[in-house]
């Protein structure tokens, strides 16, 4: 127990503090991220220039998702990432992964801290899987039969077609489109690029929206 807590102690330390050596013109230079401080920037343009200037940027090979034109995003330590909005949308985008973080946390990507105006939040590193990996995952062969499903039970009741009767009755499937009738915005799951792999080997669901308002 007493390793235990030590490791949350020197974790949290951690993450306070990020120092990165960089090499340029064949001079190495130290720059210093301070959690503590980012929490104290009220301006987004302020706070982009800083976690640009402080921490790595999230490579596209790492996490299927990067930085788009939403939202910034970066490693941060010890299996997290810090995602900055870049815009209004962003800000829309942090506060979605949130809440639906918090309702669906068996399927969607972890958070674990976040700017009261939802600027930033970080949530847990995860890696791309392949369609192959995802059919592993949830039993489904075609993965564009998947994507027909997910926008098609958006828009229509899809019982009243066989179209999907392969898949329809698979256990992931059920609770995916009871999570749909939750409030989840089920639409993009049908892009693998929106799908990951946590530390644990569990199947993660990422930048998830909510459809309806009333999600709580």
């Amino acid at each position: 127990m007493k390793n235990k807590n030590l490791n949350i102690i020197i974790e949290n330390m951690v993450e306070k503090v990020i120092t990165q050596t960089y090499e340029k013109n064949g001079q190495k230079s130290k720059k210093t991220f301070n959690f503590s401080h980012m929490k104290d920037i009220e301006d987004l343009e302020e706070l982009i220039f800083y976690a640009k200037s402080t921490l790595p940027p999230l490579s596209i090979s790492d996490n299927g998702p990067n930085s788009g034109s939403s939202r910034l995003v970066f490693h941060f330590g010890t299996g997290k990432v810090l995602k900055v909005a870049r815009n209004d949308y962003g800000v829309e985008q942090n506060s979605a992964e949130i809440f639906a973080s918090r309702k669906f946390p068996d399927l969607v990507v972890k958070t674990y801290d976040n700017d009261p105006g939802y600027k930033w939040i970080l949530s847990e590193a995860v890696r791309a899987v392949s369609k192959e990996e995802f059919e592993q995952f949830t039993g489904i062969k075609d993965f564009n039969l998947f994507s027909d499903l997910c926008l098609q039970a958006t828009l229509t009741n899809i019982d009243e077609t066989d179209e999907f009767d392969e898949i329809k009755e698979l256990p992931f499937i059920k609770k995916i489109l009871q999570y749909f009738n939750r409030g989840l915005d089920i639409a993009d799951m049908g892009i693998i690029i929106h799908w990951g792999k946590n530390s644990s080997g569990e199947l993660r669901y990422l930048d998830p929206g909510l459809s309806d308002p009333n999600w709580s």
